[in-house]
């Protein structure tokens, strides 16, 4: 029979503290991959728009709106995705004053950053 001392036993119990802990800790870190930190939304919303308008991220100006309707359109299905969220037509035309899909439907990227975030609420 192996005898252990208070102080192993003491050991023991912290280690399978920590690593319960840390386990506990990866459903966190699994939910920060699907649902993006605040501060995370504008980067993210940076690289869809740039890479739509093959622009560097660096280079776009956030409050500029964009000009083609078709562009607003496959951004805004491709935040989706990668948010994985719906965005309601409400919600574009609350920040637009179109209806998506119009040519009249001009958002900037500053705008779809609030509608993510919006979206997200939801």
């Amino acid at each position: 029979m192996l005898r252990l001392g208070s102080n192993a036993i003491v050991f023991a119990c912290m280690l399978g503290c920590v690593q319960s802990s840390s386990t506990e800790a990866k459903p966190d870190q699994d939910q920060t991959r699907t649902k993006p930190k605040d501060e995370q939304v504008e980067a993210i919303v940076r690289s869809v728009v740039a890479e739509r308008l093959r622009l560097k991220p660096q280079s776009l100006d956030m409050k500029a709106p964009l000009s083609d309707e078709l562009d607003v359109l496959d951004i805004v299905m491709t935040l989706e995705e990668r948010f994985m969220v719906e965005i309601p037509d409400r919600i574009i035309e609350k920040h637009s004053g179109a209806k998506l899909g119009e040519p009249t439907c001009k958002l900037s990227p500053s705008q779809l950053v609030a509608i993510v975030e919006e979206s997200r609420e939801h």
